[in-house]
């Protein structure tokens, strides 16, 4: 009675740990880094959005458009405000309109350093610039 004992909890114990094994990133809390939105924001669409969002899924993120949508759709992009920008949270996996399944990119999160760039974009005011 005592072995099924003890491997029931050496059981329980391993699915726990297994379970609390989640990736946490930390936002970065750097000054600003001079992010320009054309030269890099833009790129990061192209890299990893534009092949959906093309205008036939909204928002529309290719080079002539982006800007518009972005700042055009409610809470899309709050500027000074990437915590409360459904973008960055999408980016990270946390949206609150996350399609079923899936983190923006489908397939997987962006690197640290892209989703870096869209953070300070958005906290430095999301500018066109």
């Amino acid at each position: 009675m005592m072995k099924i004992v003890v491997s029931f909890a050496a059981v329980l114990m391993f699915s726990f740990l297994v379970s609390c094994t989640k990736d946490y990133y930390v936002k970065p809390d750097a000054p600003s880094q001079n992010v320009s939105f054309k030269n890099d924001v833009i790129p990061i669409f192209n890299d990893n959005c534009v092949s959906c969002h093309n205008g036939s899924t909204s928002p529309n993120l290719t080079p002539d458009k982006a800007y518009g949508e972005l700042v055009s759709l409610p809470n899309l992009v709050v500027p000074g405000n990437p915590d409360g920008s459904e973008l960055y949270q999408r980016v990270m996996g946390q949206g609150s309109m996350m399609p079923p399944g899936g983190m923006m990119p489908p397939g997987g999160m962006m690197s640290h350093n892209k989703t870096d760039i869209i953070y300070q974009w958005i906290k430095d005011g999301a500018l066109n610039n």
